[in-house]
């Protein structure tokens, strides 16, 4: 447990919006996520003692984005020698979700805050200590007939950083897209099959995308926009 007793050497929490752009009126969501070192854990967002602090994200929209209430993991109760109540506490990875829901027509939208806890070890509680979160969503219009403006490049870009999970929610209209600019149908069947490998699938992403490059879309630049 090297470092356990001192949370400054904790990991520092994750920040991820998904997705990165919001159409007006659209609703995506801000991820929090805090990695606890082995044989640590943090109190949950309900902890059985009055003086134990809560696991707590607390968030600000700058104008033209509503920030929703965070939705908290559950968390499991554990016995420590040093207190004779059950405690409520997260283990591992901790993930808290809060919605944001784009209220402007156009812009770049802030979001601010922090996330507050407090980091144990089996032993002892340490002092309780804040992280600050700052996050940008960017909003744009939706062209009509097309899927909330997503540019295919954008989609390479979630691609290239989180894998296909976060691009699953558009990929069938990706890979109809795709097919109706003539694309190889083995290729789009491999693409849309969640069973394969990731790296089989992320390599025939690429590959599709190349393919697209080469066709212009309607009038608009080549592989623009993810048709609906």
């Amino acid at each position: 447990m090297s470092g356990a007793t001192d949370i400054a050497t904790w990991p520092a929490p994750s920040i991820r919006v998904e997705p990165r752009r919001l159409a007006p009126g659209e609703t995506g969501r801000i991820v929090v996520t805090l990695a606890i070192p082995d044989g640590c854990h943090v109190q949950s967002h309900t902890p059985k003692e009055p003086f134990l602090i809560p696991t707590a994200v607390e968030l600000i929209g700058s104008d033209g984005l509503d920030i929703g209430a965070a939705s908290y993991p559950a968390g499991h109760t554990e016995r420590f020698e040093w207190t004779p109540v059950e405690l409520d506490i997260y283990r591992a990875t901790v993930e808290i979700v809060v919605p944001v829901t784009a209220s402007a027509t156009s812009g770049t939208a802030t979001v601010t805050g922090r996330l507050r806890f407090q980091g144990c070890t089996e032993s002892a509680c340490l002092p309780p200590t804040e992280h600050p979160i700052d996050a940008r969503v960017e909003i744009t219009a939706r062209p009509d007939g097309w899927v909330a403006g997503l540019r295919v490049a954008d989609l390479g870009h979630d691609v290239a950083e989180h894998g296909m999970a976060a691009i699953e929610d558009v990929l069938p209209s990706f890979v109809a897209h795709a097919r109706a600019r003539g694309v190889a149908s083995l290729l789009l069947d491999l693409l849309a099959d969640a069973g394969e490998r990731e790296v089989a699938r992320q390599r025939a992403f690429g590959l599709v995308l190349v393919e697209l490059e080469r066709e212009p879309c309607d009038g608009r630049d080549a592989g623009t926009y993810v048709a609906a």
